[in-house]
């Protein structure tokens, strides 16, 4: 079985990772500090931006991967949280991806409120192709 979500939020987090990564690398060969941040307040918050990414961003792959590998279980999982995550913007395209594995077409709404909650242009641009209709397999028997 593929994981075309989990794979796909994978591949962009890892290129966010590797930007925080440069960004601390940067820092640091520009202070000269190769050990913690010495006081230099820039490069602590690249660190602990890093650091951060690093510890949680596995935990919430597996997560999804689990819940990909059984939308429907994965979706009954997800919207118990629902009330709590309504503000949080990455709640809502993972439910979205759900509800598209399993054709269900409300996976827009979710989409929609991802968008109300995204201040970035590319990553707006991103939801909003995600969000359009597209011919998928189950459209061949229709």
């Amino acid at each position: 079985m593929t994981l075309p979500i989990t794979s796909l939020y994978a591949a962009l987090l890892t290129m966010m990772m590797l930007g925080l990564a440069a960004s601390v690398i940067a820092k640091r060969a520009a202070t000269d500090i190769s050990i913690l941040h010495g006081d230099n307040m820039d490069l602590a918050l690249a660190t602990r931006r890093f650091g951060n990414f690093i510890e949680y961003v596995p935990m919430a792959l597996l997560l999804m991967a689990l819940m990909e590998l059984q939308s429907a279980s994965g979706l009954a999982t997800l919207q118990p949280l629902e009330p709590d995550f309504v503000t949080y913007q990455p709640f809502h395209p993972l439910k979205a991806d759900l509800l598209r594995c399993m054709a269900d077409p409300t996976g827009a709404e979710a989409y929609n409120a991802a968008l109300a909650l995204t201040r970035n242009e590319p990553e707006k641009r991103f939801l909003e192709w995600k969000k359009a209709p597209r011919f998928t397999l189950t459209d061949i028997g229709d």
